[in-house]
């Protein structure tokens, strides 16, 4: 996603800070008070049924966990 937000001057992307590079692109805060907002569901395709880790990591975000209390 970083790759993409830097070629394109009007792409908008949700990353973690620690990833951002000095001038690769602009850091914008977002107030507390949105982030919530910012959680949207994940659609995970594949051409078989995931295996290992990637059932894992598919399963823990099934789960829930993580999700701020509401």
């Amino acid at each position: 996603m970083l790759a993409a937000i830097s070629a394109d001057p009007q792409a908008v992307g949700y990353l973690p800070r620690a990833w951002l590079k000095s001038g690769q692109v602009q850091d914008v805060k977002v107030d507390a008070d949105i982030t919530t907002a910012l959680h949207l569901p994940i659609l995970a395709l594949a051409d078989h049924e995931p295996k290992g880790a990637l059932q894992n990591f598919l399963a823990c975000l099934q789960s829930g966990k993580g999700k701020p209390v509401s």
